[in-house]
């Protein structure tokens, strides 16, 4: 990826843009934004509606750095304000479904890793040779 930054080599980065997963596909809009290719603007307005909220969020990002006049201020706001109603419907029904709550979730998750921690504990002390 940096190879081809610093080669100036848009044509894979547009590629990798098309094919890539969507961590590549946020590293290939940040290069992109970098070598301020000539159709940046179309790019990342196409971006935005992609179906991963990660990449639409940088492209809505790096938009709004390179938009100096306010032309795209409406297509930004619009996306960032659907984002964030997805964000609260797939919480909301997260609560209706299983009636817990995020903060529940990541307690959950602390205290599942907390008991492999006390378990691997006790496998370790069970494995030492007696005294």
């Amino acid at each position: 990826m940096k190879e081809w930054t610093d080669s100036n080599q848009p044509n894979k980065l547009l590629f990798a843009l098309q094919k890539g997963d969507y961590k590549l596909r946020i590293l290939v809009l940040e290069g992109l934004n970098k070598l301020k290719v000539e159709q940046l603007e179309e790019i990342l307005l196409s971006s935005l509606s992609d179906p991963i909220r990660p990449v639409s969020i940088c492209a809505c990002d790096l938009l709004e750095s390179i938009d100096a006049s306010g032309m795209f201020k409406e297509e930004i706001a619009c996306k960032k304000k659907y984002w964030v109603a997805q964000l609260k419907n797939e919480k909301d029904n997260l609560w209706k479904k299983n009636n817990l709550s995020f903060s529940t979730l990541w307690q959950k998750a602390d205290s599942l890793e907390m008991k492999r921690a006390g378990n691997f504990e006790a496998m370790k002390s069970n494995m030492e040779p007696p005294k």
